[in-house]
């Protein structure tokens, strides 16, 4: 490879890259099946949160919906800012 020293290096030419219109789409269906995955993970807990008024089931809903959403929104923008949240406490 051209400019590289090392054996892991990944650098290519620009002209290696598909074309934009091309990376573009496949960023956007990466992008769309990412949140279909992540909405189809949230509804279970959410509905059984909304249709079992049991202390437990909540309780047990609310970590699994905070441990989905943190995972998801955490990656995305790394660290960069804190959960969402932490914007959306209550007063009480």
């Amino acid at each position: 490879m051209r400019g590289c020293s090392s054996a892991a290096c990944t650098w290519r030419h620009p002209s290696d890259r598909p074309p934009p219109a091309l990376r573009g789409a496949l960023t956007g269906l990466a992008l769309g099946l990412n949140t279909l995955l992540v909405t189809s993970s949230l509804l279970p807990p959410a509905l059984a949160k909304l249709l079992m008024p049991v202390a437990a089931v909540r309780r047990a809903a609310d970590r699994s919906l905070n441990t989905l959403a943190s995972t998801w929104m955490q990656r995305v923008f790394h660290g960069h800012i804190p959960f969402l949240k932490f914007f959306l406490k209550r007063d009480g």
